[in-house]
């Protein structure tokens, strides 16, 4: 009964926190992650001193990256998905008073930014060559910000106040894209361009969209090589790597419990098949005798099954209360998923009766096979 009770437990945790991470993993991140590398590199402040010089110094290996054998898209942003690093503002919509003061996320973004990530334009259109320093200011906003902002209005032409950058227009409106994580809220966020604000900082991240992965870690350290050998990169990794690492933790309890759960089940497999092959041998003169009277071999498996089944239920009566006394701190690592989740709580119930009878089975089978008057005259 203990050895059922724990397994089932087991079981059904491994169920619960399988399903929660499965949920999590089919969450869209909003652009497709295969073939894209993201690079970080620092621009040393002894060898650029000047604002203009690491501007300079983005345009050329902008220029270099996109040289690369296989390089479909390059851009850059200020900080990207999954690669740790944000920016927050304090901003308005320009005659949207009942709405007053937001919390943005903020991201400056330069190149083929939109069309390297693959993340969809909705409405309006990217950035332009002709958005630079002295043109008048322009934004993209995500759909949340579009929704949660504006609601029904036409988001295009809308005018939006970040205090000491003046007022910008919205000239586009993008899909949403998971920040950090994949279960972490999608908040309100503005794209701002990269050459109007001048904004190409010492840390910079770049985003490359290849026809494949194989040779862009090469082709980019020369790049950035061929532009100053004495510019560091940081380190450079694929985008699907970084979102599998964001769901690391929930993975590693997700098989943990799993495999506990499936050693749980082979002990209690073995000792169920241990129990039953006890029991038939310590009966075999009450079998023996049954046959005798006209019992047939189906109906004795039947009744050791039948005892077997009754052993099954009282252990996982016991699992389930303590199911019903422990899940509920599962809850903090579930996403979508309910800790006492009747499906997986089933299912576990039906794998422990499948593992129990099917254990059963064979010394059941040895039971049926006896020779009553073997076995009446050995006793």
């Amino acid at each position: 009964v203990v050895q059922v009770a724990a397994a089932f437990v087991l079981v059904a945790g491994a169920g619960v926190l399988g399903r929660s991470f499965a949920s999590l993993v089919s969450i869209d991140p909003g652009f497709p992650t295969d073939r894209l590398l993201v690079v970080d590199l620092e621009v040393p402040g002894f060898l650029y001193p000047e604002a203009e010089d690491v501007v300079g110094f983005h345009a050329a290996l902008r220029t270099e990256l996109a040289a690369i054998p296989g390089v479909l898209s390059v851009g850059s942003a200020s900080d990207l998905p999954f690669a740790g690093g944000r920016s927050t503002r304090t901003g308005r919509v320009i005659g949207r008073d009942d709405i007053g003061e937001v919390s943005l996320m903020v991201h400056t973004i330069g190149g083929d930014y939109f069309q390297t990530m693959g993340v969809p334009l909705l409405s309006g259109r990217a950035f332009e060559s002709s958005d630079r320093d002295g043109a008048p200011g322009v934004a993209i906003i995500n759909e949340t910000a579009r929704r949660e902002l504006l609601g029904e209005d036409d988001p295009l032409g809308q005018r939006i106040s970040f205090g000491r950058d003046g007022e910008l227009s919205v000239v586009g409106v993008v899909a949403d894209v998971s920040p950090g994580s994949l279960t972490e809220e999608i908040r309100p966020t503005v794209y701002l361009a990269a050459d109007q604000f001048g904004l190409h900082g010492r840390y910079q991240s770049y985003v490359l969209r290849g026809a494949n992965m194989a040779g862009l870690f090469s082709g980019v350290r020369a790049a950035v090589a061929a532009v100053d050998p004495g510019v560091p990169l940081l380190w450079a990794e694929g985008m699907d790597r970084l979102v599998a690492n964001s769901v690391a933790e929930p993975r590693f309890r997700t098989v943990l419990v799993a495999g506990l759960a499936g050693l749980a089940a082979i002990l209690a497999l073995v000792g169920i098949y241990g129990v039953v092959a006890y029991i038939v041998t310590r009966r075999t003169r009450e079998i023996g005798i049954r046959m005798a009277l006209g019992a047939d071999g189906r109906t004795i498996v039947a009744r050791v099954l039948s005892g077997v089944s009754v052993l099954v239920l009282s252990g996982l009566a016991v699992g389930m209360l303590v199911v019903a006394l422990t899940f509920g701190h599962l809850g903090q690592f579930l996403y979508q998923v309910v800790p006492l989740d009747p499906a997986s709580l089933g299912i576990a119930g039906l794998a422990m009766m499948l593992v129990a009878l099917g254990a059963s089975w064979v010394p059941a089978r040895r039971a049926a096979r006896l020779d009553p008057v073997r076995v009446l005259k050995e006793e």
